[in-house]
């Protein structure tokens, strides 16, 4: 058999690619990113012994907090491969 005399064609789908980028999904499930590029995240030590706490404290805890700076950088760049 000789194959010189039918030549393959190359398309887009056989080309060599980079790998996707994953989504680190322990991050997007703590996370909210908004259209704007906004994360939000949820305030800790919000699961248990919230009773003892006057209801000013656990108010505030309902409120979700916006990262601000390198860490919503770092976050948003975690997470680009799904955005």
């Amino acid at each position: 058999m000789e194959y010189s005399n039918c030549p393959k064609k190359i398309t887009a789908k056989h080309t060599l690619s980079m790998p996707k980028m994953k989504t680190r999904k322990c991050i997007s499930k703590r996370v909210k990113i908004t259209g704007k590029k906004k994360v939000f995240r949820r305030k800790s030590r919000q699961n248990h012994f919230n009773a003892r706490q006057d209801g000013d404290h656990k108010r505030a805890k309902r409120t979700d907090k916006i990262v601000k700076g390198k860490e919503s950088k770092a976050i948003i760049s975690d997470i680009r491969a799904s955005l």
